[in-house]
């Protein structure tokens, strides 16, 4: 019987397959950006972006690592998230088209950002 340290299912791929080597780690760094992008340069000013969070309509889970019998939540891993990145108090910001695989994605995602939180009538 084989033993491998690592059994993926690149998300570009309907497949999954078996590997002696966890895939090396690769960082890569996005910078948001003006109009909802993320680039792989700083960008050249500064902005903004607001949105209001109201908690009697919470946005939905969709997909993910969640456990159905327990959350209530229907389904489990990818989902289409068109429906709730729609919603007016969702902020998405995303990159061009990936080219190219990045094995060991699945590792933690970093993100820096300066958030100010007002609440109403302050």
């Amino acid at each position: 019987m084989n033993h491998y340290d690592a059994i993926v299912h690149p998300l570009s791929r309907n497949w999954w397959t078996s590997l002696n080597d966890w895939p090396a780690f690769k960082t890569k760094t996005l910078y948001l950006q003006q109009g909802s992008a993320l680039k792989h340069h700083p960008a050249s000013r500064s902005g903004s972006v607001t949105y209001d969070y109201d908690p009697a309509k919470p946005t939905p889970m969709v997909g993910g690592a969640n456990l159905p019998p327990i959350t209530k939540t229907p389904g489990c891993g990818t989902a289409d998230q068109s429906g709730r990145e729609r919603r007016s108090d969702v902020i998405v910001f995303n990159s061009e088209v990936l080219t190219e695989d990045m094995p060991g994605s699945c590792g933690a995602i970093e993100c820096q950002a300066l958030c100010k939180i007002h609440k109403e009538g302050h």
